[in-house]
């Protein structure tokens, strides 16, 4: 049984930061929309990305909280490889929080086809 609950703890971490990768994602797609005019907007966007990745480091660091709570084992091999993963997803989830934040202070003016930032950020959104 408590193999089971810290797989189920594992794989919500993962989903977590899936998630949140996903979303950036989403947001970088629509950013590349020339119909999209966030500028009055970017510093409230922000703000959310701020928040709602807070929550998902919590999300994380809950997770891996109560998976080294559960297992009582082999808690020392646990918390080493835990804790590395644990560090590892939450560096993702900023790493992509920070990329949306620059990409929304710096790209947040209503795109115009010619403009050659708009190729830059599409070819990024590509490579991604």
């Amino acid at each position: 049984m408590v193999k089971e609950l810290t797989s189920k703890l594992w794989d919500m971490a993962n989903a977590i930061t899936a998630f949140s990768i996903a979303q950036v994602i989403a947001y970088l797609y629509l950013l590349t929309n020339p119909n999209v005019n966030i500028e009055g907007l970017k510093w409230i966007i922000c703000v959310g990305i701020v928040f709602f990745h807070g929550i998902y480091l919590l999300g994380i660091g809950g997770c891996h909280k109560a998976m080294l709570k559960l297992e009582t084992r082999s808690k020392k091999k646990l918390n080493k490889v835990s804790v590395k993963i644990k560090h590892g997803q939450q560096f993702i989830v900023v790493l992509f929080a920070i990329l949306a934040i620059i990409l929304t202070v710096f790209y947040s003016h209503n795109f115009d086809q010619q403009n050659p930032s708009v190729h830059q950020l599409k070819g990024l959104v590509n490579i991604i």
